[in-house]
């Protein structure tokens, strides 16, 4: 059986929801914005909808799961701030979705290592696990108490 991240549909879902299409958002916005064109920076809102409607599906229906909708909106009134000729307006606009990125990211994150502790590898920065010719990581040592 193929495991669903090694799918093609696995793949898409990753590209679209994940962090190239938060990439790619934040790309079209900020280059929308630069060359002062409102429609890219319309087409960076539409790529960043699938990550907002995910983080905001993820709080469920507490008060919390407005932030990323918001955040949306924020990038789809950017647009019209370009349009408009207003591009620090539209600078600002882009703030809370780049907040909302950088969050999600820092959670993602500290998730990771909290997981890695929590299995007893060694969580050191520029460890690659997925190198087969080096050792195995050792597991934490807990400090002997006297």
């Amino acid at each position: 059986m193929v495991s669903y991240e090694r799918s093609l549909f696995g793949w898409f879902v990753l590209a679209v929801v994940g962090w190239p299409a938060v990439g790619l958002a934040l790309v079209l916005v900020a280059a929308g914005i630069v060359r002062r064109r409102p429609w890219w920076v319309a087409f960076g809102a539409v790529a960043a909808t699938p990550f907002s409607l995910y983080i905001a599906a993820a709080y469920g229906l507490r008060g919390r799961s407005i932030v990323p909708v918001l955040a949306l909106l924020a990038l789809a009134l950017a647009a019209w701030a370009v349009a408009r000729g207003r591009t620090r307006l539209a600078w600002g606009l882009v703030v809370p979705f780049a907040v909302l990125a950088g969050w999600t990211g820092w959670a993602v994150w500290q998730s990771a290592i909290e997981w890695r502790r929590m299995d007893g590898i060694d969580a050191t920065p520029g460890q690659n696990l997925l190198d087969r010719s080096a050792p195995y990581p050792q597991p934490l040592r807990s400090p002997d108490r006297p």
